[in-house]
């Protein structure tokens, strides 16, 4: 029964072990996301990938652009990537969502965001959490959040937001 024992002792210490070593590379691809997101000015919003331990693409721009513009080019290459943003919000989460994400990371989010990806079963990191989206002049809801106040299906957002941000209603 010792040997037993000890065999189901290593067994159980295998997914600890595996465990850490997924936590200790995740943790090294936030702080390569939090260093291109720190090392840029704060009044664009920023996007970055981040697979196998390499940034494969990153993109700055106005609003959800440069999310989308990224999803557009990547297209299958996205999935199964860590996702790094400035802002997370609904537009972001659902778009992270819609890329497949296994990951996002963002220096400030909101509860409805981080719900999305939770329900979307994608683990995410979020610094700071903010009430909502502001729009450009910080008087109220962003935009893109207010396109997207009944929507909860990725699918949706990435074909309503691609609409009118691109202006592209067919193919990605």
């Amino acid at each position: 029964s010792h040997i037993i024992g000890q065999n189901m002792m290593n067994l159980l210490d295998l997914p600890l072990l595996c465990l850490s070593w997924y936590v200790l590379l995740l943790f090294t691809w936030v702080l390569s996301i939090l260093d291109f997101l720190s090392s840029h000015g704060t009044s664009l919003n920023y996007i970055v990938v981040i697979s196998n331990e390499k940034i494969w693409n990153q993109k700055k721009g106005e609003g959800i652009r440069p999310v989308l513009e990224t999803i557009r080019e990547m297209g299958e290459d996205i999935y199964d990537s860590i996702i790094g943003v400035r802002t997370l919000g609904k537009a972001s989460a659902l778009l992270s969502r819609y890329a497949k994400a296994k990951g996002v990371y963002s220096p400030q989010g909101t509860k409805t965001g981080i719900a999305l990806l939770i329900m979307g079963g994608v683990p995410c990191q979020v610094d700071e959490l903010i009430p909502f989206i502001k729009d450009r002049d910080g008087s109220g809801l962003s935009h893109f959040e207010k396109m997207l106040k009944d929507v909860i299906s990725a699918e949706e957002a990435y074909k309503i937001l691609k609409e009118e941000v691109i202006g592209d209603q067919h193919g990605l």
